[in-house]
């Protein structure tokens, strides 16, 4: 192995580890919005009152979105991974 192949390895290494770093950032906002939205959701049901049902089916829908963007953003890192 040449020292130009060794430094082409180590950019491509580099960009897999950037690749992986990213797809843990994205995941962990994703959990954040989620949270978020959802504890906003809580507090509005209880200072309305009225129409809990709806706030439930809304916090569900937030939950199952937030749920498939980690799911993809899990597959992602993972093929990130196996390209290493």
């Amino acid at each position: 192995m040449t020292d130009k192949d060794f430094a082409i390895a180590c950019l491509l290494l580099q960009d897999q580890q950037r690749l992986i770093a990213a797809g843990r950032v994205q995941r962990w906002d994703v959990v954040k919005w989620v949270a978020a939205v959802n504890l906003g959701l809580a507090t509005a049901s209880i200072v309305i009152g009225k129409s809990t049902g709806l706030f439930f089916l809304f916090s569900m829908l937030v939950a199952a979105a937030g749920a498939y963007f980690v799911y993809h953003y899990n597959q992602r890192t993972t093929g990130a991974r196996g390209k290493t």
